[in-house]
C-alpha cells in the first residue's frame, strides 16, 4: 500500500482501518519519510503534544490549535516538520503573526519533461511555464518575500506574473535571467553550446554567469550567450521561436546535426549521422503537428540522403 495524500487525510480524520493506521504511523517514524512525503499535503490541525515538539524546534507560539487533532507518533523528520509549519500557517501564523524560523530549510519541487513530452506548470506566484522536451525546472514551494528564484535547463516559455517587489530570476548553467513581469522563451540545453532568450512581451536582463556582461532585451529581440562567453542580440520573428508550444516544428536555415537533436527530443528516438559533411547541410521548413516519418522524408528529399531504421535507431547516410 502506498502512502498518499488521501491516506494521510483519512488518518487525520480517524477514518483509517487498523492496518492503514499502523502503516501510516510506521511511515511517520521512518527516516525515509523525508524523501517520500506527499506533495502539497494540507494538514490544518495537530494535537498539543505534537505541536509542542514542532514549536520547540522552530521557536513558535506553543498555544495549540483548538480543533480535532492529528496524532503525531514521534518527532517528524525536518522536511515533514517544515511542511506542517506551512500547512498551519493560514490559521496560525496569520492570526497570531508568528513568523517561521528563517533558518528552516526551504522545500523544493522539480518538474521534468521527458523525451517526446511537453508539460505545463503554474508556480506558487501564478507564473505559467510551458516546458519543451528534455527540460527540468526546479523551484521552491513558497517564494521568498523579496525575490523569486528558479533553476532551469532545457527549453521553456515563461509567462511571469507581475510583482514589482519581487524580481523573478532564472538561473541556468551559464546564464541568469531577471524580470518583473513578461513573456519570453528560454533555451538552455546543457548539450548545446549556446543559450538564448526570445522576448515576446516586456523587458528582461540576460546575464552571463562567467562575467559582468549582460543584455537588456525588449519584445522582438533575441539574446544569445555563445560557447565562447560572448553575448549578442538580434531582432527576430518571435513566432518562429515560440512555435514549438503549438506542436509546430520550424527550421530556419538549420544544420541537419541540430535538426536531428530536436527530432530526438520531440519523438524520443535515436538518430545517427556518421557523415560530418551531411551534418553540416542546412534546411528550412515548417511542420504543423507532424509525425516523424513525414519530417524525415521531407528532409531526405531536400538534402538528398537515405535513412533506415535498424535495431531501434534511425541511420542517416548520403
Amino acid at each position: 500500500m502506498k502512502i498518499t495524500k488521501a491516506l494521510i487525510q483519512r488518518y487525520h480524520l480517524g477514518q483509517c482501518t487498523a492496518e492503514e493506521s499502523a502503516m501510516v504511523e510506521h511511515w511517520l517514524d521512518n527516516e525515509e519519510a523525508e524523501q517520500s512525503f506527499p506533495d502539497e499535503l494540507n494538514l490544518k490541525t495537530v494535537e498539543d503534544k505534537g505541536w509542542k515538539k514542532i514549536s520547540e524546534r522552530f521557536g513558535l507560539d506553543e498555544v495549540p490549535v483548538q480543533q480535532k487533532v492529528f496524532r503525531i507518533p514521534k518527532i517528524w523528520s525536518l522536511a515533514a516538520a517544515v511542511l506542517l509549519v506551512f500547512s498551519v500557517a493560514v490559521v496560525y501564523i496569520a492570526n497570531r503573526q508568528v513568523a517561521p524560523d528563517p533558518s528552516a530549510q526551504q522545500v523544493y519541487r522539480e518538474i521534468r519533461a521527458l523525451e517526446g513530452q511537453k508539460l505545463s506548470v503554474t508556480l506558487p506566484d501564478g507564473t505559467l511555464v510551458q516546458l519543451n522536451s528534455e527540460s527540468v525546472l526546479r523551484f521552491p514551494t513558497s517564494f521568498a518575500s523579496n525575490s523569486r528564484m528558479v533553476t532551469f535547463k532545457g527549453e521553456a516559455f515563461f509567462k511571469v506574473a507581475k510583482d514589482a517587489s519581487r524580481p523573478f530570476s532564472i538561473k541556468t548553467k551559464d546564464t541568469r535571467l531577471t524580470v518583473l513581469g513578461t513573456r519570453f522563451n528560454l533555451r538552455a540545453y546543457e548539450t548545446e553550446t549556446q543559450s538564448s532568450v526570445v522576448v515576446e512581451e516586456g523587458r528582461v536582463r540576460f546575464s552571463s554567469n562567467q562575467s559582468k556582461d549582460s543584455l537588456e532585451l525588449i519584445a522582438g529581440q533575441r539574446g544569445v550567450f555563445t560557447g565562447t562567453g560572448k553575448m549578442q542580440w538580434t531582432a527576430v520573428n518571435t513566432a518562429k521561436h515560440l512555435a514549438w508550444k503549438d506542436n509546430e516544428l520550424v527550421f530556419d536555415d538549420s544544420r541537419l546535426g541540430d535538426i536531428v537533436q530536436t527530432l530526438e527530443r520531440w519523438y524520443g528516438v535515436d538518430i545517427e549521422i556518421k557523415n560530418a559533411a551531411l551534418k553540416a547541410e542546412r534546411y528550412s521548413g515548417q511542420f504543423q503537428q507532424p509525425d516523424l516519418k513525414t519530417v524525415l522524408e521531407s528532409l531526405a528529399f531536400a538534402i538528398k540522403f537515405n535513412y533506415r531504421l535498424k535495431d531501434g535507431v534511425y541511420h542517416i547516410s548520403p
